[in-house]
């Protein structure tokens, strides 16, 4: 698995790097929430993305080993590392499958707008794509939270992955409970969203939304692990 995580960080990097030898020295970088080109720019600043993964990666390396060196015995410390560890690591393939598919469809239809720009019609097929694109990314980012969000309640009370608020930390079931409910918040969230990018008229309203539930789930959670803070500590 872990391999399968830095053979995805290279593929994003190759699935760059293979296309730009074709691509013209100019490419569309930036774009309007509306999908207008707003500006163009070197088709290098594509190679961004994917030096940032494998910049994300080697830390997830990192985090993956600092659990794994833990790993001894049988106590519970052992058992919360490991179960740490394989949380870290099916979070890696996630995110930089993500990260991917996101490049992958951001030089596609960087490489389309230029290809067409100033034909007839093109600017407005380019405006209609670059619309389809961030309804897409929509899409692909609310997966994204769906699947984090079943992986989140598998996480044992640290300080490095999970929802890690001063509430939670408090003892080992803050921690359980407001993973949980973090991770059943992060499901709804990414559900709610897919749906807005599915339905939604424009691009503009599917990610308003999108932010709007994101926005929702952060703030329902942080609101329940004060509650179960509150609770566990009344107790003792």
């Amino acid at each position: 698995m872990k391999k399968t995580v830095w053979l995805l960080a290279v593929l994003t990097l190759m699935v760059t790097i293979i296309p730009l030898q074709t691509m013209p020295a100019l490419l569309p970088v930036d774009y309007s929430i509306g999908g207008e080109v707003r500006r163009w720019g070197s088709k290098y600043s594509y190679l961004i993305l994917p030096m940032v993964t494998l910049l994300i990666t080697l830390l997830w390396q990192f985090l993956v080993a600092h659990f794994e060196r833990r790993v001894v015995g049988d106590d519970k410390e052992a058992q919360g590392a490991a179960a740490n560890a394989k949380v870290l690591v099916s979070v890696g393939l996630v995110m930089n499958l993500f990260f991917c598919l996101l490049q992958a469809g951001l030089l596609w239809s960087a490489a389309w707008t230029a290809e067409h720009f100033g034909t007839a019609g093109g600017a407005q097929a380019g405006a209609s794509i670059a619309q389809t694109a961030q309804k897409a990314m929509c899409v692909l980012t609310s997966v994204m939270l769906i699947l984090l969000g079943n992986i989140l309640p598998k996480t044992r009370k640290n300080r490095n992955v999970g929802v890690r608020l001063p509430y939670s930390r408090y003892n080992d079931i803050t921690w359980q409970k407001s993973n949980r409910f973090g991770g059943t918040a992060m499901v709804i969230a990414g559900l709610l969203g897919m749906a807005s990018a599915l339905l939604a008229p424009s691009a503009e309203l599917a990610l308003g939304l999108f932010t709007v539930f994101l926005l929702l789930a952060v703030i329902a959670t942080t609101w329940y692990s004060r509650k179960v803070y509150l609770e566990e500590s009344a107790e003792k």
